[in-house]
């Protein structure tokens, strides 16, 4: 009798232990869940560009102008002479990074133009680009330039300028929008490139973005990462894309492969 009641009593204790175990199990899952599944499964591709005539068309049309960004990008490349990777409004509220004599000499922004790079990055590997930019017309300005992990270069002045109409982001290539001068087709690889409209990422940030040359998943967040949340464009340029549309995998700015072959899609990423 004495054994059955013990035995009642430490296989009710048991049943309590274990339910606060369940719960306690189900809080941490509830918690740790993500909201959505990310895109990310891993990185295979990147796309290849001739440096002839290929550049992807915008098909969401002008992009809303905006102040304050963070840009990412990966490029691999071996040109020597001048050309553009990526580029926004070619009036005085321009990004573009340019790659003469293997290196990046300027990235044009509304206070001036970031010159002297000393890094080479046309040297035939691959190389994370990010810029950051802090400020408005009117007030103190900061842009940063990171490679590779580190920042590389800063810039702070008080511009004043006006944000004209939205210009079509474009990629490849540097073009006056409604036709005419053409300048600088790409000539290499990219992969990976983002948008954070309206956040300015953090140095510890962009470190974990580099990750020691390999990208990650920019729509989670990750070690010093916490801004998959600001995250609003991401071409993953090949992966979970379907030729000749470069999906954007954050908002609805998608691109099409212009002058290109569905060839140009590689199995050649940062790693």
């Amino acid at each position: 009798m004495a054994y059955a009641k013990i035995n009642n009593v430490t296989n009710a204790n048991m049943a309590k232990v274990s339910g606060v175990a369940k719960a306690a199990i189900g809080k941490i899952i509830n918690i740790d869940a993500p909201g959505a599944a990310s895109v990310w499964t891993t990185n295979h591709k990147s796309i290849a560009f001739d440096r002839t005539n290929d550049y992807f068309a915008a098909t969401g049309g002008a992009m809303t102008p905006y102040d304050e960004f963070s840009y990412g990008i990966w490029m691999k490349t071996e040109e020597t002479a001048a050309q553009v990777a990526w580029q926004y409004s070619q009036q005085n509220y321009c990004y573009f990074i340019s790659s003469p004599s293997g290196q990046i000499p300027y990235i044009i922004t509304p206070m001036g133009n970031i010159t002297n790079a000393t890094i080479d990055v046309g040297d035939g590997d691959w190389h994370f680009i990010a810029v950051t930019c802090e400020g408005e017309s009117g007030s103190e300005c900061v842009v940063k330039l990171y490679i590779d992990g580190s920042l590389h270069k800063t810039l702070t002045s008080t511009p004043t300028y006006t944000i004209t109409s939205g210009e079509e982001l474009k990629i490849g290539r540097f073009i006056v929008d409604g036709g005419g001068f053409i300048f600088g087709y790409f000539g290499g690889s990219l992969d990976e490139f983002s948008i954070w409209r309206d956040k300015v990422l953090s140095a510890a940030e962009i470190t974990t973005l580099y990750n020691s040359g390999a990208p990650i998943a920019l729509d989670v967040n990750s070690g010093d990462y916490a801004s998959s949340g600001d995250l609003t464009h991401w071409y993953r340029m090949g992966d979970n894309d379907t030729y000749p549309t470069i999906e954007d995998n954050k908002g609805d700015y998608d691109f099409t492969m212009t002058n290109m072959t569905e060839a140009d899609i590689e199995e050649d990423v940062p790693s």
